[in-house]
């Protein structure tokens, strides 16, 4: 028969949060109005319920940010593989919601981003960082844990320090982003994530956990344990630093492109990375710098500070004034204000690579124990010009205590030999330090003749100054009478003096040579030439060390490398 009418079902209904779910019949429904959330009975068990209680009923209302269906629906890891074991037995697996294991994930799209290039993003991104690393409880918390307290390893703050996401896209940024300690934030990878700073001033800056009050900095305090990487930071004026970081340390920043704007001119606040200092004690110190390129700034790193024990690693440098700039302008002593006494100290830099850097790649004006080490160095000190037209130093030390370690330059291959004698010859490395050549070089030798030339000590802007002295590791092998002369020159130079002297200690491996003829034959001469090339007593500018080889008919390869041992008196 057809049906004609339904009756009316009556649905139980009431206010959820102001008298609570009532347990309901079997299969009687209920209608909670405040929550907007429909229940049914279970039934009895007798009846072959699982369970006395209710079960809500899906709708509408359950789909939307209000009723969060994330929230119901559970997660087990890898529910359907036997070999995992997940709770405390097979039969009883742990299970989340599914809201929380994506929050273990969270982007600053979740608090508003939108990284379309058109969007100011600065309120979301500092937004999601102040919740995640700079609420309440977590400046509060001020490493507690190092107290006896267990009750400390409790405090909330620490299970909100999830890390922070920034997807690929290009963010655009109009104020300063501040970056407390513990912050871990990673995009999408150099070039894929882009925060493009439109304004003055700096683009991120790395802060204490009483910013911006110093009253009360300390070791405790200040800036600590952050992880910043993937992505790159664009500043588009010529007067902005890309990363500023006051009193940070024991911080991991890794593949990351700093990009700026800088043309030419000595723009001061024109910086890729601005390391500053509190006092020799409270500073940037241990951090890790790994795989940062740096291009389109006055300086690529700059401290005129007491930061000590930090290395950068396997970077690139170009289009910069100055590569690294690290104490430079200070003068340093007990007189000096805190933070400002002693220079950088410990900095490491190793495998990076320089090029199209105008002054000098490395710059100390002030600091001691710093290394550089295994280096390239490609059109450096050139001001933007060719081989030809070598300017300045390409490492200066203005103190001593540092050292130039197996850096490999495009001069020492173009300026040594005979070819560009005309070209003046700048120093690679120079001021007060040391110095050891990167590989070996191979000359070959006639009957006489100019070997090699080595530049002399300058100050920072190329003018020959001070004193060096080369010991050149040579090895002659002979092609024609088939015997080998290992030997070392020791080239000592005063340029403020105009005094050079050449000694030679060598061995002497081949047929029998009691009269010492063959051994003696290949004789070395020193002499100092001026800017254009020639021999001059006035004006030295490089020097040449010239053979005569006595020997008849012979012939050879002379392959040598040198260390040096610069002075400089400022």
């Amino acid at each position: 028969m057809a049906v004609v009418q339904i009756s009316r079902i009556q649905v139980r209904r009431g206010q959820k949060q102001v008298t609570g779910m009532p347990q309901l019949a079997s299969g009687e429904i209920a209608w909670a109005v405040d929550t907007q959330e429909l229940y049914i009975g279970n039934g009895s068990v007798f009846e072959g319920s699982p369970g006395v209680g209710n079960t809500k009923i899906l709708t509408q209302n359950d789909l939307t940010i209000q009723g969060n269906l994330l929230n119901l629906l559970q997660h087990i890891y890898r529910a359907n593989d036997t070999t995992i074991q997940t709770g405390s037995s097979a039969n009883n697996p742990t299970s989340r919601s599914v809201q929380d294991r994506l929050d273990d994930h969270v982007s600053v799209l979740d608090f508003g981003a939108k990284g379309d290039g058109v969007t100011d993003d600065t309120a979301a991104i500092q937004r999601a960082i102040n919740q995640l690393f700079f609420n309440e409880a977590a400046t509060a918390y001020a490493d507690n844990y190092l107290s006896a307290n267990t009750a400390d390893w409790n405090n909330e703050s620490v299970m909100t320090r999830r890390v922070l996401e920034i997807p690929a896209g290009k963010y655009i940024i109009s104020g300063t982003i501040r970056i407390p300690s513990y912050a871990t934030i990673v995009g999408a990878g150099a070039d894929k994530t882009i925060l493009k700073f439109s304004n003055a001033g700096t683009a991120i800056k790395f802060i204490n956990d009483q910013y911006p009050s110093l009253t009360t900095l300390s070791f405790i305090n200040q800036s600590r344990f952050i992880a910043l990487g993937g992505m790159t930071v664009y500043t588009n004026t010529t007067d902005q630093i890309a990363l500023e970081m006051f009193c940070v340390r024991d911080s991991i920043f890794t593949d990351l492109i700093l990009r700026g704007s800088w043309t030419a001119g000595d723009t001061a606040n024109s910086v890729g990375i601005k390391m500053s200092a509190f006092s020799d004690l409270i500073t940037c110190e241990r951090n890790l710098f790994k795989n940062i390129t740096a291009h389109g700034f006055a300086r690529g790193v700059y401290s005129a500070k007491d930061i000590s024990n930090n290395i950068f690693q396997d970077g690139y440098m170009y289009n910069v004034l100055q590569g690294f700039s690290l104490g430079f302008g200070m003068t340093g002593g007990p007189g000096q204000l805190a933070g400002e006494r002693y220079g950088p100290r410990n900095t490491a830099i190793i495998n990076y690579n320089f090029e199209n850097v105008k002054k000098q790649a490395v710059y100390i004006g002030l600091g001691t124990d710093n290394v550089v080490k295994n280096c390239k160095l490609s059109n450096v000190g050139q001001n933007g010009g060719a081989i030809i037209n070598t300017q300045y130093p390409q490492i200066f030390f203005k103190v001593n205590g540092n050292a130039s370690e197996s850096n490999s330059s495009d001069r020492w291959s173009s300026l040594s030999n005979s070819t560009n004698i005309g070209v003046q010859y700048v120093p690679e490395v120079t001021g007060w330090g040391t110095e050891q050549t990167f590989g070996s070089k191979r000359i070959d030798i006639g009957t006489t003749g100019m070997a090699f030339r080595l530049p002399v000590s300058t100050d920072s802007e190329g003018a020959p100054r001070g004193s060096i002295t080369y010991i050149v590791e040579y090895i002659y092998q002979s092609r024609v009478n088939g015997f080998t002369r290992r030997g070392v020159l020791t080239v000592s130079a005063n340029i403020d003096q105009k005094r050079i002297q050449l000694s030679d200690d060598y061995d002497f491996a081949g047929a029998s040579d009691p009269s010492g003829d063959t051994a003696m034959a290949l004789d070395f001469s020193t002499r100092f030439l001026n800017s254009t090339g020639l021999t001059t007593t006035i004006s030295p500018y490089s020097i040449a060390i010239d053979y005569t080889n006595a020997l008849g008919g012979d012939s050879g390869y002379l392959t040598l490398t040198y260390k040096a041992i610069h002075s400089y008196l400022p």
